[in-house]
């Protein structure tokens, strides 16, 4: 039970060490500025997807303010073609999620109140 245990940690780490050096590898450094193709960029978030779970807001930040300022610099340049296309995709992720809680009878978790959307 620990060898396989120790097993699949390693493998966990190999598989996020290999990542991140893809990630690098297809990077181009410049100055401060990393440049990483959209497809590997991606890639890279959904290989961290359960460590990000139910942590969206702390991830981008400590508080309301550093989430804002977050925000502003991951959008920064973004078209408001672009940001509309961000948002409608957005709107309806979060419908998928709700219907397959519902779907699967999902209820709240006790003492979590729910949050009104604000569009």
């Amino acid at each position: 039970m620990v060898g396989s245990s120790l097993r699949l940690g390693l493998a966990i780490v190999d598989l996020t060490g290999r990542t991140v050096a893809e990630l690098v590898d297809v990077a181009t450094v410049a100055r401060p500025v990393v440049k990483i193709p959209p497809r590997a960029l991606r890639h890279g978030l959904l290989t961290f997807q359960s460590s990000i779970h139910g942590r969206i807001p702390e991830v981008l930040g400590e508080d309301e303010e550093e989430r804002i300022e977050t925000l502003v610099a991951l959008l920064d340049g973004t078209s408001e073609e672009d940001l509309n296309t961000v948002i409608s995709a957005a709107v309806e992720a979060l419908n998928r999620l709700e219907d397959t809680g519902r779907r699967h009878g999902r209820r709240r978790r006790p003492g979590r109140r729910r949050r009104e959307r604000r569009w």
